[in-house]
């Protein structure tokens, strides 16, 4: 299921769907988008 799907739903119901509490979630998506970033800055300096 995507995240826009259940991003509003409240947080028994969006654990039960993703299996992980929302503050895990946002946790996990802040370590990716850091990752996503460093990735494009190494390729920028590979150019």
């Amino acid at each position: 299921m995507k995240y826009e799907k259940i991003k509003n739903y409240k947080d028994e119901a969006f654990r039960r769907l993703s299996g992980v509490k929302r503050s895990t979630f946002k946790k996990i998506i802040a370590l990716l988008e850091k990752a996503e970033k460093n990735k494009k800055e190494v390729e920028n300096q590979m150019r």
